[in-house]
């Protein structure tokens, strides 16, 4: 008996300590009004995501010169740039032309998001239509100027400016969350200023070491020129920059970022609980004594609900003028989704029975190969977030938890049950769960080697990454 006592309290010491390691991170309480109307070192934080994301690309650019030095680029083909309909190939290998170290790069989304620059969308299958419009229309007007054959180069342009743009709206969403702790802890402008700046870096370097953050790199290289035709920096870039306006009360400006968010992916509908949450709570609307006084008969408190319903349709709004374009052009707006079902495989299901398919799957899985490799690596971090997620839903504000939430809820109900993966992009997708590094760099801020081993770690996958997709091989 004594033996079984002492193992249940052996066991319950580790439960109880793996508990507390994913839940060590300090409260990130919502900023008042001072600490919001409080002044962010924006030329400085502008200046070190500048600087990070230098170093990034330059690291990318050298791994990217071994690849080709070591045979891993290989001359593109119709069937490697599309795979799946190799009849479209023709219309992009003209746009290669001259650039074979870039086209080395140009397969999956890629090529189809430089083919419906170039071409429309109503020259394919409504296939096309799962690409959503807000970077191949960029990519689409600045060909207008220079010409169909500069989409490479302006694809390029595009996305290291939008990757750079989220760096800096990374860097002044930690210093805003972190003016609370600073106004408390320094004694001057000097010091808060410095506060903010040390915050902000190590939340960049957090997401830049993030194994799937090459797709913000997606290093196509010729000389000292890269480029990723991927639509995760310019999506990253419109969810922080609305979720620093939100947290700022500039709701208009959160609004255009998130219309543009919900032009880009679907998954921009996360951004519509967090949202109405946010504005609400900064206009009284969750107050039950508002409710109780009867301050919603009012004619100001009904100006406040129906900006409130404005800010949180934003994202549904863009989403909507895409599917209004599709109405005109087809006749059915709801081609992005049955294009998914049918060309993808994605499916409808209750999360339940995606986690517990993934579950599964984690303790049957097939003989080890890359697709089977993806599935512990992808649904691993998509367990891992849920569950600091609801470790910290009383330590986050509740914007960024239902933020959270409503991104895993998305992504557990559309899985691909063929696929090995189940949840295939699940990794790449999670580069937008900004409170989750939110939590791990403010968790860091007091363990200076964990930071390293994570930032080592992180590009160390990156490096496999970015050479496995370099040789060909499918990683999302």
């Amino acid at each position: 008996m004594a033996l079984l006592d002492t193992t249940g309290m052996a066991a319950k010491s580790v439960t109880a300590h793996a508990v507390n390691w994913l839940r060590p991170f300090a409260s990130l309480a919502a900023p008042d009004a001072a600490s919001a109307l409080q002044p962010l070192p924006i030329k400085r934080i502008a200046v070190q995501a500048t600087g990070i994301w230098l170093v990034t690309r330059i690291a990318f650019m050298l791994i990217t010169m071994l690849a080709r030095a070591f045979g891993l680029v290989h001359a593109p083909t119709a069937l490697s740039i599309f795979s799946g309909n190799p009849n479209y190939a023709p219309l992009v290998l003209p746009l290669l032309a001259g650039h074979p170290l870039l086209a080395s790069w140009v397969h999956y989304d890629a090529s189809w998001y430089l083919l419906i620059a170039t071409h429309g969308y109503d020259t394919f299958t409504t296939d096309s239509t799962g690409f959503f419009p807000m970077y191949p229309l960029q990519i689409h007007l600045l060909t207008l100027l220079f010409g169909q054959q500069s989409a490479l180069p302006i694809a390029m342009a595009l996305s290291n400016l939008a990757a750079l743009a989220a760096f800096i709206g990374l860097g002044l969403l930690a210093a805003h969350e972190g003016s609370g702790v600073a106004a408390g802890a320094a004694s001057g402008v000097a010091s808060s200023t410095e506060h903010a700046a040390t915050t902000s870096a190590r939340l960049i370097r957090v997401v830049a070491a993030y194994p799937f953050a090459f797709f913000l790199v997606a290093p196509y290289t010729e000389g000292f020129f890269l480029v990723a035709p991927y639509t995760e920096g310019f999506f990253l870039a419109c969810v922080v920059f609305s979720f620093l306006c939100a947290r700022r009360g500039w709701w208009r400006w959160a609004a255009v970022c998130a219309i543009l968010a919900g032009l880009t992916r679907p998954t921009a509908f996360a951004l519509v609980p967090a949202l109405a949450w946010e504005y609400g709570r900064q206009h009284g609307v969750w107050q039950r004594a508002s409710w109780r006084r009867g301050a919603w008969r009012s004619l100001r408190w009904l100006r406040s609900l129906s900006g409130g319903v404005a800010v949180a349709a934003a994202a549904p709004a863009g989403l909507g003028c895409y599917l209004l374009y599709l109405q005109l052009l087809y006749g059915n707006p709801l081609t992005p989704f049955t294009a998914q079902m049918r060309y993808h495989g994605h499916r409808n299901w209750p999360v339940w029975q995606t986690l517990g398919e993934l579950v599964h799957r984690f303790f049957n899985p097939p003989p080890l190969t890359p697709p089977v490799a993806l599935l512990y690596l992808d649904g691993g971090l998509l367990i891992l977030f849920l569950i600091i997620t609801l470790l910290n839903a009383r330590r986050l504000p509740l914007f960024y938890t239902f933020y959270m939430l409503a991104t895993i809820y998305l992504l557990l109900s559309t899985p691909i049950p063929h696929r090995p993966e189940l949840i295939p992009s699940a990794g790449r997708y999670l580069l937008m769960a900004i409170p989750i590094f939110l939590l791990v760099s403010r968790w860091i801020r007091q363990r200076p080697s964990l930071e390293i081993l994570i930032i080592v770690v992180g590009f160390m996958l990156q490096t496999l990454f970015t050479m496995l997709f370099i040789s060909g091989a499918w990683v999302e």
